[in-house]
């Protein structure tokens, strides 16, 4: 009579359960360590006829627009200036006060850039206010750095390049970057007409902001039919009045470096 060797349930399981205790932290670290940045992915690829990959060693330019500070205090003090009543109202912020509250700094800025050259990818320029840092790189290493496939699309008879899925960062860095932009080069076409001058009969030139002086001339879109006076503070900080819709601020904090007051006609 030959005897039969029985297994125990406990044994045939047990190296399932010592393999999964292995497994499973080294997996829920990895994501941990990876930061998907939510709609990255432009929605025209869901309607674009997909061309296949696009050609690795093109050179593209990408932005990392790193994450402000206190941002939900940010976004309530906005409301509060904005809201007749409230003690904040109209007390606007100083370039300074935003700097030293709410703007990334110079080492998370570092911090960045040093992510994008460790992916073989050229910093071209630092925001000096530490908000986004630009780099320029091959194709191929761009999409190794995001994580992302970027592929050749059709879309109403023009041919772009996009990223197939949202664009994701692994390490430290995960942590400073709110947004990537160049991963596509879809651009926006504007379906205004410029205004016409009536003794040129040809649109106005664009005016930069850097050229006015304290009896500048400009042209705001969202604002009321009559000229409009905005003031800026000692150091280029937030206007002192509203344009109706229209916001100087982050071209004139560049630019104003005194006290002085600007014209705006509307269209």
């Amino acid at each position: 009579m030959s005897s039969r060797r029985s297994t125990s349930p406990i044994t045939v399981f047990a190296p399932c359960v010592i393999l999964l205790a292995f497994t499973l932290p080294v997996g829920t670290a990895f994501a941990a360590e990876r930061r998907v940045l939510a709609n990255s992915t432009p929605s025209f690829v869901t309607q674009a006829q997909n061309l296949g990959p696009e050609d690795g060693s093109k050179l593209i330019t990408v932005t990392l627009w790193l994450h402000q500070h206190n941002e939900a205090a940010l976004d309530e003090l906005a409301r509060q200036m904005y809201t007749e009543g409230s003690p904040h109202y109209h007390h606007f912020l100083t370039y300074e006060q935003y700097r030293a509250n709410f703007a990334p700094t110079a080492q998370e800025a570092a911090a960045v850039s040093e992510f994008l050259k460790s992916h073989n990818l050229s910093v071209t320029e630092v925001d000096k206010d530490n908000h986004y840092v630009s780099a320029q790189g091959r194709i191929a290493d761009v999409q190794t750095a995001f994580n992302v496939a970027i592929n050749r699309f059709q879309f109403q008879g023009k041919t772009y390049r996009s990223n197939t899925a949202d664009a994701a960062i692994e390490g430290p860095t995960r942590t400073l970057v709110k947004a990537v932009t160049g991963l596509n080069n879809l651009t926006f076409e504007p379906h205004h007409r410029a205004p016409i001058d009536p003794e040129t009969r040809k649109p106005y030139p664009p005016v930069p902001l850097a050229s006015a002086g304290s009896n500048g001339l400009f042209f705001a879109g969202n604002c009321f039919r009559n000229p409009q006076t905005v003031k800026f503070t000692s150091g280029g900080g937030f206007p002192d009045s509203r344009l109706h819709g229209e916001s100087l601020w982050h071209q004139s904090r560049n630019t104003a470096s005194e006290s002085g007051a600007v014209r705006i006609r509307c269209r």
